[in-house]
């Protein structure tokens, strides 16, 4: 079975597992966390798969859960002296014609400076490393429950609290309240507080419904946020809709409301 390890936003454990038990039959969870988990399952998640409720997927090359291996030169030193390392970083890359590498070392989420690792890694790969863009990269990883990884990252979701305009929704926390919400593919469905559209423009591009309004007392933010998504989806409509009346709403017009106001 193909082994990974996912982060998640805090707090919607059990809904992520949910979710993961829904798309993977066969799935068997090893360690769950509060915003991690570790998870085996035969079908193959690769860079093209879609996992739009989890922050960011990796492929396991090992996970190590002695005290002494809470340390990244000794995390080095096992990837120096293991094939299975070696193997398995040839192999992802081969397999998708990837030809720049990155290795990133973090603790839980702060990215630290390992350059003494970091030189002989790359002496030891025969592969070009690029500090900036890069086909694929390599984590290694300590969190604070005591257990550190070395994997292979498989999405490349951005850094949010870097790029989301103030206000705005997580994309992983969009689909999970469209997840929540049981869209049919017949419902009409608001979201009177769009604010940028987080919401909207995740339940059009992940569930199938037969309509989406969208709408805010700030309606320019939406039509900017969306300029190029109106084009993209038929079924989404920007509307100025007062969120506390709904003045201008048919009666049984409107199936669900989903926002986050």
């Amino acid at each position: 079975m193909n082994r990974y390890f996912a982060t998640f936003v805090a707090g919607t454990k059990e809904i992520v597992t949910e979710i993961l038990r829904r798309e993977y039959k066969d799935i068997s969870f090893e360690e769950i966390f509060d915003n991690l988990l570790v998870f085996k399952t035969d079908k193959q998640i690769t860079p093209f798969t879609s996992l739009p409720y989890l922050n960011n997927v990796f492929l396991v090359i090992n996970k190590f859960g002695s005290p002494e291996m809470q340390n990244f030169t000794k995390l080095t030193d096992w990837c120096l002296s293991k094939n299975t390392f070696i193997n398995q970083f040839y192999t992802y890359a081969d397999k998708y014609n990837f030809h720049q590498y990155k290795i990133q070392f973090f603790e839980d989420r702060i990215s630290v400076s390992r350059q003494d690792d970091l030189s002989k890694l790359k002496e030891a790969i025969d592969l070009k490393h690029s500090s900036g863009f890069s086909d694929f990269e390599v984590w290694f990883l300590k969190r604070t429950e005591g257990v550190s990884f070395v994997g292979i990252r498989l999405t490349k979701k951005p850094d949010y609290q870097e790029l989301l305009p103030k206000g705005e929704l997580r994309h992983e926390l969009s689909y999970i309240i469209g997840y929540l919400s049981e869209l049919k593919s017949t419902d009409t469905v608001l979201d009177p507080f769009s604010g940028h559209g987080s919401i909207p423009l995740t339940i059009c591009k992940h569930f199938k419904v037969l309509k989406v309004i969208a709408s805010d007392k700030e309606i320019g933010n939406i039509k900017t946020a969306m300029s190029n998504e109106r084009v993209k989806y038929s079924n989404l409509s920007i509307e100025r809709i007062d969120g506390y009346s709904l003045e201008g709403i048919k009666d049984e017009s409107i199936d669900k409301i989903v926002t986050d106001p």
